[in-house]
Order: structure tokens, then C-alpha cells, then sequence
């Protein structure tokens, strides 16, 4: 696994937005003003802020910051806030100025199938926590709104990306144990 001065490191594979100086602060991540600063910097897609601004979310950012080291933020950019779950986007930014494109996680779906497929997505449906200090990513894709039943994916920040550690689901949505997407059954892990 990288180190966190190694994602220091990521000035070759992001992009300088033009017209920004090289000690820029970044945007806050509380107000619709703070989500506008964002976009204008992280530049996610129309259909993004569409369906945010559809949801009848005007008021507030939309935005999570994760503090990786003095330099880097991960930044996680939530597009729609569904009943129980939204769809999300995740991107790093430099203190600098200087910010990847959109990070693709190599994740489980159902395609309504009953036989989960993996693909690679800029657009993550579930819910999505994030530790520092482990440096893991979660997403829990529930099929439904109690939550005893979908995909529940873990990956570790390894080379500047996310990559797949741990898969597990259960695809009976029967009301029955376990309830601990941490106790489902282990998927194989996805390969790109």
C-alpha cells in the first residue's frame, strides 16, 4: 500500500485548472456556494449537478473532504440523495490547485439478474464512509431500504487508485440474518 506522502505524489497525474495559482486554498463543504467552488474546480458532469439540483437539495454542498496528508483531499461529491441511498463521485484534490478526474471503482452491481457483474464506475450508487487511518473505502449498496440484503464493498488506496479488497453480498432479500453486511457472504474479488 502507498504511503501518505507518496499520494503527494499524484502532481503527474492531475490536472492544473487554468487560471489557478499555485497556493490556492480549497473550497469549503457546507453551503451551495462551497458546491459551485467545487464544480468549478472538479468539473463532474452535467447529469451530476442535474440530478442534485432535481432533488430538491439547493441549500447544501453535497461535498465530504478526507484530509490525506498536508497536500491531498479526497473528495467525495454526492450526485443524487435517494430514500435510503445516492450515487457519488470521487476525486483528489491538491492544496494546490490541482485535481484528478473522476476515480473509477472497479464494483459489483446487479443488473437485476440475481448474479452480481463487476464494472468499472465514476458514478457509485450506495453509501459510501472512508477512514484515514486505515485508508479504506466502503460502499454499501443496498437493494433495499432495511438494509438486509446488497453489495457491500471494501477497497484500499493503493497506487493513487482504489482497489478491490473485500467483497461481500447477500442477494436474498428475505428479512433474515445476518443483518451485518460485514457477516454476508464473500463475493470473489473483481478483476479489471
Amino acid at each position: 500500500m502507498r504511503s501518505l506522502p507518496a499520494i503527494a505524489a499524484l502532481a503527474l497525474g492531475l490536472a492544473v485548472p487554468a487560471g489557478l495559482a499555485a497556493t490556492q486554498s480549497l473550497p469549503g463543504s457546507k453551503t451551495a456556494k462551497d458546491r459551485a467552488a467545487w464544480r468549478a474546480l472538479l468539473h463532474w458532469p452535467t447529469s451530476c449537478e442535474k440530478t442534485w439540483q432535481q432533488a430538491g437539495n439547493p441549500g447544501g454542498a453535497g461535498i465530504s473532504v478526507w484530509k490525506l496528508n498536508s497536500e491531498v483531499r479526497l473528495v467525495e461529491v454526492s450526485c443524487y440523495l435517494g430514500a435510503y441511498q445516492g450515487t457519488e463521485m470521487l476525486f483528489f484534490a491538491r492544496t494546490d490547485g490541482r485535481v484528478s478526474k473522476a476515480l473509477p471503482l472497479l464494483i459489483y452491481e446487479d443488473p437485476g439478474s440475481g448474479t452480481p457483474k463487476a464494472h468499472s464506475r465514476t458514478m457509485i450508487l450506495g453509501s459510501m464512509a472512508f477512514s484515514v487511518a486505515k485508508q479504506r473505502l466502503t460502499v454499501l449498496d443496498k437493494f433495499r431500504g432495511v438494509g438486509d440484503c446488497g453489495i457491500y464493498s471494501t477497497f484500499g488506496l493503493t497506487n493513487d487508485q482504489f482497489v478491490p479488497v473485500e467483497v461481500r453480498a447477500k442477494l436474498a432479500c428475505n428479512g433474515k440474518p445476518p443483518y451485518d453486511p460485514a457477516r454476508w457472504p464473500k463475493l470473489p474479488l473483481p478483476h479489471g
